[in-house]
C-alpha cells in the first residue's frame, strides 16, 4: 500500500487508502455492522497533525535529502509558518538544501508560507540561475539581497568556513528581491513573439 520511491519519498499507492486513513465516520453500513466503525476511529490520521509531526522532525534534521525537500511544506501546513520562514532564512540550512540535497529551489518557493519575504523572492528571482548552477546561490542572494540585509552576515561566514572560491558581489546588482520582476523563464529555442497572461496567473 505504500512506495518508498529512490529519493526517499512515500506515497500511498492507492486513494483509497488515504480514504480510509482520514476517513472518520464511514456511511458505510456494513463497515458499522462488523464493528469496524471504532478499528477506522483509532486508525485515523489526521493530516494537520502529521504535518505538525513531520515539520518539527523535518526542521531539525540535517543528513536526509528528504528533510531539505519537505520541511517547509510541512511546516507551513501545520501552521508553523514562523519555524518555516526561519529555515528559508537560515543560509547553511538553504545552501545544503539547495547545493548540497539537490532540492530544486522552486519546491522551497511554492512552499514558503510567506511569498512576499524577500528571501523568498530573491530565490524566486534566481531559479533560472540556480536551475544550472546551484553553487551561485550566495552570489543570487547578495546580488537580490543588498549589502544591509540581516542575511548577508550569515552568507559571508558559511562561504567562508566552506574554503571554496566564490564570487561576493560588493553591491546588489541583479534584479532586487522586491521588484516586479518574479521569474525569469529559460530554456526556450527560438525567438519569443509573444506573450500572454491572464491575471489570475
Amino acid at each position: 500500500l505504500l512506495h518508498v520511491g529512490q529519493d526517499g519519498t512515500v506515497t500511498l499507492l492507492h486513494k483509497t487508502m488515504a480514504d480510509w486513513l482520514t476517513d472518520w465516520a464511514s456511511e458505510d453500513k456494513d463497515i458499522a455492522e462488523r464493528g469496524k466503525q471504532a478499528l477506522m476511529a483509532d486508525l485515523h490520521a489526521d493530516p494537520s497533525d502529521g504535518h505538525k509531526r513531520l515539520g518539527e522532525w523535518l526542521a531539525d534534521e540535517r543528513e536526509d535529502r528528504f528533510a531539505f525537500a519537505h520541511a517547509v511544506h510541512h511546516l507551513a501546513h501545520s501552521g508553523q509558518n514562523t519555524r518555516a520562514m526561519e529555515l528559508l532564512h537560515d543560509f547553511e540550512w538553504l545552501l545544503t538544501a539547495v547545493a548540497d540535497k539537490g532540492v530544486p529551489p522552486w519546491t522551497l518557493v511554492r512552499d514558503a508560507p510567506n511569498p512576499e519575504d524577500d528571501v523568498v523572492l530573491a530565490l524566486g528571482k534566481s531559479l533560472h540561475a540556480l536551475r544550472e548552477r546551484p553553487l551561485e546561490l550566495a552570489f543570487q542572494l547578495l546580488g537580490r539581497l543588498g549589502n544591509g540585509h540581516p542575511m548577508r552576515g550569515s552568507i559571508d561566514q558559511v562561504m567562508e568556513a566552506r574554503g571554496t572560491p566564490w564570487m561576493r558581489p560588493v553591491q546588489a546588482h541583479l534584479a532586487p528581491a522586491k521588484d516586479a520582476l518574479r521569474m525569469i523563464i529559460q530554456g526556450h529555442t527560438e525567438s519569443v513573439m509573444t506573450v500572454a497572461f491572464s491575471p489570475d496567473g
